[in-house]
């Protein structure tokens, strides 16, 4: 019995319970209407729509989908958009009507949209995972750009387009987040490829600016081919065929001749290359391959060329030797080669022009090319040496039909330039040898890095011997800069390359590095800081600065310039030791001085930088207005600074004050203004300075370098904060044209490395460094216009610290024409 009572309680609560329930339910929504309860609401529509859904409806949570909508071969350089949808929340009204056909009740509902979204926490982050042992960044991300399209007026969903361009190949990953979840499907895993192949961006793989062959021998070089973003091109993108190989004769002729005897043949190699660490696999890379044969011995200048345009490095210089001439050159290379000499006939020396050619020799050994001639045929005389460096070039000229003879001219930027007369097998030797040694040297590439990596090897080759010792200097902290003299006054240049540990005075502490360090930066805080009457002072309102003329001369003499030297040369030593010992010269050196440094003669030009009230209140005014007028001699009053009285008045040049400064020789003016301001007025302290610097960096290793480059080397970029830009800049105007170039320049510049951020600071402001506080104390404040023209190149106003902007059809247009001005006007002047 009682089995049966418990099965019948079972039934009642498996049948009746809901039936009534069901009951109960009808009879509560026809006389609740639209008020029915959030719980029950939700129990009658799960029946039909998804419960996930319902439930952010009910919590109100918006959850945005993502539209995809990319080609199918991506490449980088596209333009790529996808879209994020926002469906808009609903406020429902909600009835039960009963129909008599259904056998359940249907809701209707009224619906008013509302913005329930907040884009501020969308998260948009696409970051590269993947790519080729080449890639210079470690998961680089790509800053997109948004925009919220306008909504119809029946829509019940908000777009956001989102675009982004990609300019390093490889595989991306796109992370879209609301509200600290990603959104469904989310990471979107993306792969792009290299874009097409770009002339102008390939490279030819050579060891030298000179290549040597061997007429009838088949001379192979390689090709890397690249796309405009530097990207290592896909194989399916290298037509072969679209290459071309040609050569001009200089040393047959008046003219460049075409050469027609020679066959070439361009291919594709895929080359295996080790990644980093050496257990990683092994990655391939493209190359194409170049096999020429020449048959005739000569000068030439060659071009590589893709679909009629030439590539990056495509035009250098290519000597054939003939096998006798070959074997002769072997024979001198093992032979001790520098005490060998090729007789020529001297043109000219610099401006110094010869009425008779007069006989000369030359000397070609491992590191210098010597130029000698013989009083008397037996008193040896150096006429100039030149190093065997990238900056010392060779080169024929042209070639002297009624002589025979070549005309060959030899320049290193810092000495007169040699223009000899050399019969031409000779000429073929002495070029031979030349690019022999810089091959061995160098390796023959012009690029700041490889430059830089040579100057290191360099300045530490047999050098590592030394740093087994160590000297200790004992400093006192309130006397650094003589202290400092004292202790190394007595030091030989093996005593410098030593490692040095630091004792300040009634200081605990012993120097692991730290110290060494504060001494250096101390040291140059001292020395090269901004100073009416210290070492080094800025001219007018620059921030770079250059030695004073003013200086106390109690205080600070000769020796401590000559100290200052060898404080930067110890800088750079350091630096090439690597590690820990890596030391940058804390200064901001005028360009004029360091353009002294390695040997250039200042011009008016530099005056744009290094005293920009100078430039704006004279020389520009003199160079845009007529002269005549203004009475002008090749004279320079100077004042003093207490009274403004004149002090004196210096003739530039011999006889200057009865010379008068017309439109015709105000370059030249300017240009001796610039010599006598620059130069001749502190010419004792920078010959001290150089002095001190070359007895620890070899004499003339320097000279490889420009004047931009020798400050990057000396004093390192500065850390380019965007954000810090952003805060700590001035719009020379507003409107739309800035409502959109301005967000394509941040853009940029977060798709740039550090080395073209640090380019771009350089192009504006004329130095790559900024003052310590960061572009707060940026002075003049970094100034960014967009001017009225289509399609141009950025300008640039260094004395302004001021970037011009042009307005471009779109993103991509934008981002070449500013890395073309950043990469090839990076000098600083103003791009008229």
């Amino acid at each position: 019995m009682s089995d049966i009572l418990v099965s019948g309680g079972i039934f009642l609560a498996i049948v009746v319970i809901p039936f009534v329930g069901y009951k109960l339910y009808k009879k509560f929504a026809g006389k609740c209407g639209s008020h029915v309860p959030n719980s029950l609401f939700f129990c009658c529509r799960t029946r039909n729509r998804n419960h996930e859904n319902y439930g952010n409806f009910l919590r109100k949570r918006i959850v945005p989908r993502v539209e995809l909508d990319f080609p199918a071969n991506l490449r980088v350089g596209q333009t790529i958009s996808l879209r994020v949808i926002f469906p808009l929340c609903r406020h429902r009204t909600l009835e039960i009507v009963q129909h008599v056909s259904q056998p359940e009740p249907s809701l209707q509902e009224s619906v008013y949209l509302q913005e329930e979204y907040n884009l501020d926490r969308l998260s948009i982050d696409i970051v590269k995972v993947s790519g080729s042992v080449s890639t210079h960044h470690t998961s680089p991300r790509v800053p997109p750009i948004r925009e919220l399209l306008p909504r119809p007026p029946s829509a019940s969903e908000d777009t956001l387009l989102v675009k982004f361009l990609v300019q390093e190949a490889g595989f991306y990953q796109i992370n879209i987040l609301y509200e600290d979840a990603h959104v469904p499907g989310s990471p979107f895993p993306i792969p792009f490829n290299a874009a097409e192949l770009d002339p102008e961006k390939t490279v030819a793989l050579r060891e030298s600016p000179i290549v040597l062959s061997i007429s009838g021998d088949i001379l192979s070089m390689y090709i890397s081919p690249k796309d405009r973003y530097g990207n290592e091109c896909n194989f399916g993108d290298v037509d072969p065929a679209l290459f071309h190989f040609s050569l001009l004769q200089l040393d047959d002729g008046h003219h460049p001749v075409l050469v027609e005897s020679i066959v070439f043949n361009f291919s594709r190699e895929i080359k295996k290359i080790l990644g980093a660490p050496f257990d990683e696999p092994y990655e391939e890379t493209l190359e194409v391959r170049l096999d020429v044969e020449i048959f005739l011995p000569g000068v030439f200048l060659a071009s590589i060329s893709y679909n009629g345009i030439l590539i990056g490095n495509g035009t250098f210089d290519l000597v054939t030797l003939s096998p006798d001439e070959h074997n002769n050159l072997r024979s001198l290379i093992s032979n001790n080669p520098g005490a060998r000499f090729h007789e020529a006939k001297l043109l000219s020396s610099g401006q110094d022009l010869q009425k008779k050619p007069r006989q000369v020799y030359i000397y070609v050994a491992a590191k210098v090319l010597t130029i000698k001639e013989f009083y008397l045929g037996i008193l040896p005389f150096r006429l100039a040496v030149f190093r065997i460096l990238p900056a010392t070039k060779v080169k024929l000229l042209s070639y002297n039909v009624e002589r025979r003879q070549n005309i060959l001219e030899i320049s290193d930027r810092t000495q007169p330039k040699i223009v000899l007369e050399i019969e031409p097998t000779t000429s073929r030797i002495v070029l031979a040898m030349f690019a022999l040694f810089l091959k061995q040297r160098l390796g023959g590439s012009e690029s700041f890095e490889n430059k830089q990596k040579f100057f290191y090897e360099e300045l530490k080759s047999s050098k590592d011997v030394l740093r087994t010792t160590t000297s200790v200097l004992s400093i006192n902290r309130d006397s650094i800069l003589n202290s400092t003299l004292s202790e190394t006054k007595n030091f030989s240049t093996k005593d410098w390359c030593r490692n040095f540990k630091i004792n300040f005075v009634s200081e605990e502490g012993s120097d692991d590095g730290g110290l060494r360090r504060e001494w250096l930066n101390l040291l140059c805080k001292e020395m090269f800081d901004n100073s009416a009457d210290g070492m080094f002072t800025a001219m007018g309102n620059s921030r770079l600065v250059h030695p004073n003329a003013a200086r106390d001369r109690a205080k600070y003499t000769l020796k401590h310039y000559e100290l200052a030297g060898k404080i930067v040369a110890k800088c750079l030593f350091e630096t090439a030791m690597g590690g820990f010992y890596k030391q940058m010269v804390n200064a901001r050196f005028s360009r004029s001085f360091l353009g002294q440094v390695i040997g250039f003669s200042p011009h008016y030009k530099y005056f744009e930088q290094d005293d920009p009230e100078l430039f704006m209140t004279k020389v520009k005014y003199l160079l845009e207005n007529d002269v005549a007028p203004m009475e002008l001699t090749f004279t320079e009053d100077e004042y003093s600074q207490s009274n403004g009285k004149l002090l004196k008045s210096v003739e530039l040049i011999s006889n200057g004050r009865n010379i008068a400064v017309i439109n015709e020789n105000r370059e030249e003016y300017l240009n001796l203004l610039a010599q006598y301001r620059l130069c001749t007025k502190v010419k004792r302290e920078i010959e001290a300075f150089v002095k001190g610097l070359s007895e620890i960096v070899p004499d003339g290793l320097l000279t490889n370098f420009d004047e931009n480059e020798l400050e990057i080397l000396m004093c390192g970029r500065s850390t380019f904060s965007i954000d810090d830009l952003k805060l700590h800049h001035i719009l020379s105007g507003e409107g739309t044209m800035y409502d959109r170039i301005l967000p394509w320049f941040w853009i940029a510049l977060t798709n740039m490395t550090d080395d073209e951020r640090g380019r771009v600071l350089q192009f504006t402001t004329g130095s790559s460094l900024l003052p310590h506080g960061g572009f707060k104390d940026l002075q003049p404040t970094f100034r960014i216009t967009v001017y009225d023209s289509i399609g141009k190149l950025p300008l640039a106003h260094t004395c302004f610290s001021e970037i011009c902007l042009s307005v471009h059809r779109n993103y991509e247009e934008f981002e070449k024409a500013l890395k073309i001005a950043i990469n090839e006007g990076s000098e600083g002047f103003a791009i008229m």
